[in-house]
């Protein structure tokens, strides 16, 4: 499943429920999927990057490269006492990943010939090799900054501003941006980009390359996963889904209509401005005049 996996479904359902419900052919919930996050997107668009949000969620494998911020989960092949392990293969045993540390003939585990356990379906994300870009933020010359999967490097600072010069736009939308985009043409205060990547065969424990925890919005993960159940049980019987699969239903899209409204702040990536040095939302500048 490309945003969620099954693991995250026990949040909100036994997974035996769930078999029930799609008759364990979990291939038939990325099409629901798909539509809730079309659904979430249709009233975040406008002023939260969705796209950022709604990226995949893959099993790691350590011989594969990854970028910055790519989001994997821990699985692997159940222990099998019938086949000889090398160094660096893995597997799931008593519901904990392992690595081999050591060459190792099957029959028993042994847990000297393994690393330190990390409990199945543990999340992690590519670690950012610098803060990542921010139209709004101050950067001096020499600054590092990620943007699109490559690293930049600030030539010159960020343009200063004082109130004369803001009042002088009228209102926050005609207000040209304090910093370039860095891959913009043309322009003179980013150094070319170098890409960068997370190499194979790198370990998932190494902290210079890997965070433990879960990037995506977990308010957001809730609301799709509300979506994703009550459109499985609408496929069985529209007319009698569970009370408490539709009470959560209508929980997320009022969580969706008050994020769109601004009456909540979801944690998700504002939309940065357009090329054209516009923001999507604002409003006058406030004018404080002094005597």
């Amino acid at each position: 499943m490309p945003y969620l996996i099954q693991n995250d479904f026990k949040r909100a359902i036994q997974l035996g429920n769930l078999n029930q419900v799609i008759g364990s052919d979990y291939s038939i919930i990325n099409s629901w999927l798909l539509a809730a996050q079309e659904k979430a997107s249709s009233y975040l668009i406008q002023k939260y990057d969705t796209s950022n949000e709604f990226t995949e969620t893959v099993k790691w494998i350590k011989s594969n490269p990854y970028k910055a911020a790519n989001r994997v989960y821990l699985d692997a092949a159940v222990y099998n006492p019938a086949l000889n392990y090398a160094i660096g293969d893995v597997c799931i045993y008593q519901n904990n990943f392992y690595t081999a540390t050591s060459n190792s003939v099957g029959i028993t585990f042994n847990p000297a010939n393994w690393s330190t356990p990390i409990p199945q379906y543990t999340l992690y994300f590519g670690a950012y090799p610098n803060p990542p870009f921010d139209v709004y933020g101050y950067y001096n010359k020499g600054d590092r900054v990620f943007w699109k999967n490559n690293v930049y490097t600030a030539t010159n600072p960020t343009a200063q501003t004082n109130d004369a010069y803001v009042l002088q736009y009228g209102t926050f939308n005609n207000i040209p941006l304090r910093n370039y985009f860095p891959d913009a043409p043309q322009q003179t205060q980013w150094s070319s980009g170098v890409a960068y990547i997370i190499p194979a065969n790198i370990d998932i424990t190494n902290t210079a390359y890997w965070t433990q925890g879960d990037n995506r919005g977990q308010q957001m993960v809730q609301t799709v996963i509300n979506l994703v159940l009550y459109y499985a049980h609408s496929r069985i019987s529209p007319t009698s889904v569970p009370e408490h699969i539709k009470t959560n239903y209508m929980e997320s899209i009022n969580w969706l209509k008050d994020a769109c409204d601004g009456i909540i702040t979801p944690n998700l990536s504002k939309v940065q401005p357009n090329r054209g040095n516009k923001i999507r939302f604002g409003g006058n500048i406030r004018n404080n005049n002094s005597y």
